[in-house]
């Protein structure tokens, strides 16, 4: 079966991180994205024998770092010239499908579990319960397993609280309803209009997901689905072969690569990764869910908690760290803090020129890539 992942999106709204990168690879739990979804569709029973991805923003970086193939599995790389919407994306690959296929938003974290279940239906979707539906397209269902009727992002109350995220089991048929699509009110050719048109003909499946669905949206997401790849992570992927100095304490939920050295006095609890040629000072504290991406340093002193670190950084010493991202190459001078609780109110976050409440009491700050923390930081704060 031929898997299609949308990732042709610019991200915008995970700046400061898709400046320099696209959305597909931004570094989760040390792999990127789109490498999740592709690992969670070999562990389907769908038998994988082609992905293909839609691209357009930085695709040459896309193709350069998956080549031709994953895991033996040949990639197509499809060009969107224009961005207009997920059906328009979808048509563009109708010359290269062979048979019943399956689809998949590249920007979101699915468990192979629940697409495993999209699998039983032809033409069948998957749904997420949800109790705020207003940014999402809602799905209405008759109970019994069919769609009655998807509606975007609705602006009046509506009876369904289970919204679309993103994966269908498609069968070729779909190519002529998206053929009928008209523009929408966005200037775009909407994937859900074509599925409306399948519901109408009650061909239109769903099923709705047990275990988990993360999508990567915000800077902020990147904490969030860090946390789900970590904590269902198995045990193949962890690994022990760092070198721990004694006086150190590393607890064995933590993975720590070759070449990388914890010193005396450090303690490594929970859930945490560290890459390859990570140095961990002396009397550090890393406390998981956290991620100390390959060729990172951290000083001596320094505490690391519920944070990602980016290739190459630089924490000095007597640094804290908290609920926070710090981009590939950025430098964290000594003695900085990553302010993080608002006990009184939630976070806004600047995004794309406008502030954003993220929902959250607790969070850190996002350093984009190459840049230089050299004063702490206020809960929330964007540093480039």
């Amino acid at each position: 079966m031929q898997a299609i992942i949308l990732a042709a999106g610019s991200g915008t709204r995970l700046h400061p991180f898709t400046k320099n990168k696209p959305k597909a690879l931004i570094n989760l739990a040390g792999v990127p994205l789109i490498e999740f979804t592709f690992n969670q569709l070999l562990k389907t029973k769908a038998n994988i024998s082609e992905f293909i991805l839609v691209v357009n923003y930085m695709q040459e970086k896309i193709k350069k770092y998956f080549g031709d193939s994953y895991n033996k599995i040949p990639i197509r790389y499809v060009k969107q010239d224009k961005k207009l919407g997920t059906g328009h994306a979808l048509l563009m690959v109708e010359e290269f499908i062979k048979e019943d296929f399956l689809m998949l938003y590249g920007d979101d974290l699915y468990s192979f579990k629940d697409i495993q279940k999209v699998l039983e239906n032809k033409n069948c979707m998957l749904l997420q319960k949800l109790e705020d539906v207003s940014n999402f397209g809602v799905v209405s269902v008759d109970g019994k397993g069919k769609v009655i009727d998807v509606i975007e992002k609705p602006t009046e109350a509506v009876d369904s609280n289970l919204i679309n995220i993103g994966v269908f089991h498609f069968s070729k048929e779909i190519f002529g309803f998206l053929h009928k699509v008209e523009l929408s009110s966005r200037s775009e050719y909407e994937l859900t209009d074509a599925v409306k048109m399948l519901a109408e003909e009650n061909k239109m499946h769903y099923t709705i997901a047990t275990e988990f669905w993360k999508p990567v949206g915000y800077p902020w997401h990147i904490l969030s689905a860090t946390q789900t790849i970590l904590e269902h992570r198995t045990d193949e992927l962890m690994v022990h072969k760092g070198t721990v100095k004694a006086g150190a304490m590393v607890e064995p939920e933590a993975s720590i690569d070759t070449g990388s050295v914890v010193e005396k006095g450090a303690r490594i609890m929970g859930l945490v990764v560290i890459g390859r040629d990570v140095k961990i000072g002396e009397n550090v504290t890393i406390v998981g869910p956290s991620v100390i991406s390959s060729g990172t340093i951290i000083g001596k002193g320094s505490v690391v908690e519920r944070s990602v670190i980016g290739v190459r950084g630089r924490i000095g010493d007597n640094c804290h760290i908290h609920n926070s991202v710090i981009g590939d190459d950025a430098t964290v001078k000594d003695s900085i803090k990553t302010e993080y609780n608002s006990p009184e109110k939630t976070i806004l976050v600047d995004v794309k020129g406008k502030k954003v409440d993220t929902g959250l009491t607790q969070l850190g700050a996002f350093v984009a890539k190459g840049a230089v923390v050299s004063r702490s930081t206020v809960p929330g704060e964007v540093v480039e």
